[in-house]
């Protein structure tokens, strides 16, 4: 059985199922989800979706980083996402209702990601239904980070949504350019520099 940091991410969820608390429920379904796992080393600047296409993989970032963006009408790019390791990837709007995604997702370092595809979830949660619980969370923590950065950018100044970011993401500034980080904060790369420099 693999030792993957994603089971303390799928067991270290709020709620858990009462059969997820039995520990010979918990390895049987450790086993079933390592045998439909896809480990993969991928490289800076893979695209592993684009606009147009259905998100149909549920992405697990083991090392590595990545970020979601799309272009809006004057076709300036516009940072939505910014994943770090031991995270979910995924576009939960296109994958959920099973519609095209609007964005990209981009690797911004090499990387080291776990997925699994709409197929085989399927065949883990028909054999382990409380499993849809899990997948939910994801859902739901991907509403919950919305919500908190329409909050953010309500609320908090440019150069504090950028210390925000660094104590949420510490290493930011060496897993992202100054660019998405200015484009997801809603500032400018001299804010930033100016920041770094307070």
């Amino acid at each position: 059985m693999m030792n993957h940091k994603l089971y303390d991410v799928l067991f270290g969820v709020n709620n858990l199922p009462d059969e997820l608390k039995d520990v010979k429920k918990r390895e049987a379904l450790m086993e079933i989800i390592d045998e439909n796992l896809l480990l993969s080393r991928r490289h800076k600047n893979e695209l592993l979706l684009t606009p147009g296409n259905v998100s149909d993989q549920i992405f697990f970032l083991e090392s590595g980083a990545a970020r979601g963006f799309l272009y809006d009408d004057m076709g300036d790019e516009k940072l939505l996402y910014m994943w770090d390791e031991h995270q979910v990837i995924c576009d939960c709007s296109s994958y959920f209702f099973a519609k095209p995604s609007n964005m990209f997702i981009q690797l911004t370092q090499d990387s080291t990601l776990l997925s699994l595809t709409r197929s085989n979830i399927a065949q883990i949660t028909e054999k382990y239904p409380y499993v849809e619980i899990a997948i939910n969370v994801i859902l739901l923590n991907d509403i919950e980070y919305n919500r908190t950065r329409v909050i953010d950018f309500m609320t908090l100044t440019p150069a504090a949504r950028y210390q925000k970011l660094l104590q949420i993401m510490p290493k930011a500034d060496q897993k992202f350019s100054q660019r998405d980080i200015a484009s997801y904060t809603g500032t400018t790369r001299q804010t930033i520099y100016r920041s770094k420099k307070a």
